[in-house]
């Protein structure tokens, strides 16, 4: 670990102490949000929320449902198996009718549901592809020293993010079973993959100048359910990649993107860090975020945080209308256009990068 990055050395503790204020804020922040009403989708949201996760095991899902409730039988490993394709607007469609997702197969609910997480799976491995092949992105294995068998997981990492002295730009996901690439499955499956994924803040940050990380905070265990090592929690994948390979990047300006948990993962870690952790970051654009600060007892940290962080929240108002501030240590609330908070990170798209633009010229 670096000298300068030592405070990140208690995180553990400092994890636990937070959990329970997290948890909470995250039942709150679900209790007040009105009830959606889906008609193509699965029954359980499986977006980000934190009673919602069917695994925090990367690949458990597959161990779990790849075998059918009705007759056994695994269910397809491609889209083309489960007789979907996307479109050339990024659609998710049935490739005999055209048609869009059904959730209901069959009669038997359990197979439903298994059946959307199955398909949700090749989804996730369909994205990992498109960042390596669509978005030109390194896939960087994790820990960056991992010996022989032992677990790893992932990161993406841009092929100019080890070169670019002036700006980079990290997206976190929240929580449950989106991974690196994702902001929700549910609006990848139902919608499309320009409002559910981060591919069109990885295309747009290269255009802008932007070297690019795509964390993979929820990529805890591996199919053995063995815990890996520096990612063992989200906040241990933030510190780990921070110290072990933005750290030696050469950027001035760092610009975090973050939704839901993921919000709440930034608050857990730079509350701990040091002064030139912090004095890096010139940004950081939260999407219906779940973070607390009710614990953080110094004055230095809702101090920074007021002047770069902003948090787009659901709401009826325009796009970017500032609503008010959580508390007077908190940050400033903007409207991301959007009632729905699974789609405040594709609803503030253009506020977030006209936020950014800003930032940098300080």
């Amino acid at each position: 670990m670096p000298p300068d990055q030592s405070n990140f050395a208690k995180i553990s503790y400092w994890i636990l102490k937070y959990h329970v204020v997290i948890v909470a804020a995250i039942l709150l922040h679900y209790k007040i949000m009105e009830p959606e009403t889906q008609t193509q989708t699965m029954d359980v949201d499986d977006d980000d929320t934190a009673d919602s996760q069917d695994t925090i095991n990367t690949q458990g899902l597959s161990s779990q449902s790849s075998e059918s409730s009705q007759d056994g039988e695994n269910f397809p490993s491609t889209l083309e198996g489960f007789g979907y394709r996307f479109d050339e607007d990024g659609k998710l469609r049935d490739v005999e009718t055209n048609g869009p997702f059904k959730f209901d197969v069959s009669n038997n609910r359990k197979y439903n549901q298994e059946h959307y997480e199955a398909l949700g799976e090749v989804i996730e491995r369909h994205v990992y592809d498109l960042l390596v092949e669509e978005c030109h992105l390194e896939k960087v294995t994790l820990p960056v020293d991992a010996k022989k068998c032992e677990p790893t997981s992932f990161i993406f990492v841009s092929d100019d993010a080890q070169t670019n002295k002036n700006k980079l730009m990290i997206l976190i996901h929240g929580s449950g079973v989106v991974r690196a690439g994702q902001w929700a499955r549910r609006l990848i499956i139902n919608d499309s993959l320009h409002s559910g994924t981060q591919i069109p803040f990885i295309k747009r940050a290269k255009e802008e100048g932007y070297g690019v990380i795509v964390l993979n905070t929820n990529y805890n265990f591996d199919e053995q359910k063995r815990s890996i090592r520096g990612s063992e929690s989200p906040e241990e994948h933030i510190v780990y990649v921070w110290d072990n390979i933005i750290f030696n990047m050469p950027a001035k300006k760092v610009f975090i993107v973050a939704h839901s948990y993921g919000g709440a993962a930034v608050v857990n870690t730079m509350s701990r860090a040091s002064d030139s952790t912090l004095q890096r970051i010139s940004a950081i654009a939260l999407t219906d975020s779940v973070h607390s600060l009710y614990s953080i007892r110094t004055r230095r940290f809702p101090r920074w945080w007021r002047k770069v962080a902003v948090n787009w929240i659901t709401s009826n108002q325009k796009t970017d209308t500032v609503l008010y501030m959580k508390s007077d240590n908190d940050c400033q609330l903007r409207s991301a256009g959007v009632q729905k908070h699974e789609e405040t990170s594709y609803g503030a798209f253009e506020a977030i990068f006209k936020y950014f633009s800003e930032k940098a010229k300080d």
